[in-house]
This record gives C-alpha cells, sequence and structure tokens, in this order.
C-alpha cells in the first residue's frame, strides 16, 4: 500500500506543478498581449 500512496503523491505533486505552469502560461500571455513592459522589466 505504500507504493501506492507515493505515486499518488507524485501525482498530486505533477498536477500542482502543470497548474502553476499553467497559470503562468497565460499570465504571460496575456501580459506579451498587452506589451506589459513591467512584466518583462524592459
Amino acid at each position: 500500500m505504500n507504493g501506492i500512496y507515493n505515486i499518488d503523491n507524485m501525482v498530486a505533486k505533477i498536477a500542482k506543478e502543470h497548474k502553476i505552469i499553467t497559470e503562468y502560461v497565460v499570465k504571460f500571455n496575456k501580459s506579451l498581449k498587452n506589451r506589459d513592459k513591467e512584466f518583462f522589466n524592459i
């Protein structure tokens, strides 16, 4: 049972990281579209 628990933790971790990356990509695309100089530190 311990092995399954570890697999569940890894899936949860990957899902959480996927959500973080997806949220950043959405923010990046919006900032790029709006030419947000502050976001890109230009």
